[in-house]
């Protein structure tokens, strides 16, 4: 009876989890069209020289996606 509890509550809490990665690479994706749109404005009114390097901090950030993913089978294994 309780190990069915536990099932339950660790099934609902990867039903949680999966929602939450879901609207979080969704809100990603919202502001990296965000970041592509302000990009591009200020390209058209503003050239960038062709020797300068452009900096893509969003870019250079780590996957939410694998860390979620690492995340929860870290806590299926517990």
């Amino acid at each position: 009876m309780m190990q069915m509890e536990v099932q339950k509550r660790l099934g609902d809490q990867l039903e949680v989890q999966t929602s939450l990665r879901t609207k979080i690479e969704a809100q990603g994706r919202f502001l990296e069209r965000i970041v592509e749109e302000n990009r591009n404005r200020r390209a058209s009114i503003n050239p960038i020289p062709k020797h300068s390097k452009s900096f893509s901090p969003v870019s250079s950030q780590p996957s939410l996606c694998d860390e979620s993913e690492s995340n929860a089978r870290n806590f299926s294994q517990s």
